[in-house]
């Protein structure tokens, strides 16, 4: 799997220097494809706790600081404890857009933390379902 991911990587870098919009489509497949929609986005502004630089990255206390900003952005109930049961999830997806996004010069083309790169919980799950049209369960086509 991990080398079909390199070479999806290397098709989208290839096209953001020739066909913008036809780049943005492969990252938004392959972006569906990893399950990674809500995890990243396509940058519209830059927004706090949205963006990622390089000082965001330079240790656990500057990610944790960055995943505090990126609950407020989303407005993202957590507490302590559940925060730190999902920090490892948000520092690999942000350390991960973050490489991405050093690859693409646009800046327009830059990825954003999206609204579920610290995970799911179910709550979240059932309204990002919801929003996209699937079913939440198979008792729903049980009668």
């Amino acid at each position: 799997m991990v080398a079909g991911v390199a070479a999806i990587r290397r098709k989208i870098l290839a096209f953001l220097s020739h066909q913008s919009s036809q780049a943005i489509r492969i990252i938004r497949d392959f972006r569906d494809l990893m399950g990674l929609r809500g995890v990243c986005s396509i940058q519209d502004d830059p927004e706090p706790g949205k963006d990622i630089s390089g000082k965001d990255l330079e240790s656990d206390e500057a990610i944790w600081a960055l995943y505090e900003r990126w609950c407020e952005a989303y407005e993202k109930e957590r507490d302590h404890a559940e925060m730190t049961r999902w920090f490892e999830m948000f520092k690999n997806n942000a350390e991960y857009i973050y490489s991405l996004n050093s690859e693409i010069t646009s800046e327009a083309e830059q990825l954003i933390l999206g609204p579920y790169c610290d995970g799911f919980n179910e709550k979240d799950k059932a309204e990002f379902l919801n929003d996209f049209g699937h079913f939440n369960g198979v008792h729903e086509f049980v009668e």
